[in-house]
């Protein structure tokens, strides 16, 4: 398999999260194995953050980047998308949708 998908816009659901589209390519350049190699920016919404997400490489390399707007940490993040963790409340308790 070879050649290239590009995405212009699009929505994606993982985990129950929404996610847009905001650009994407997946290339498959190896001819001996199917090996995508993946350049996608997503973003999504949670708890009044705008959350913005970029991967590129294959699936066995992926280098993932996070983006906030208000600004946090990586973990912050994670745990927003992850379990819904409100970045503004203090302690390990889990904020409720």
């Amino acid at each position: 398999l070879l050649g290239e998908i590009t995405v212009n816009e699009g929505e994606v659901q993982v985990f129950g999260t929404r996610y847009t589209v905001n650009r994407g390519e997946i290339r498959f350049l190896n001819p001996t194995k199917i090996e995508p190699v993946f350049d996608m920016d997503l973003e999504t919404r949670a708890r009044g953050i705008t959350v913005n997400i970029s991967f590129r490489g294959s699936p066995s390399k992926v280098d993932v980047t996070y983006r906030s707007d208000p600004p946090l940490q990586t973990s912050e993040i994670i745990a927003l998308l992850a379990v819904g963790r409100d970045p503004n409340v203090t302690g390990n308790r889990i904020a409720t949708p």
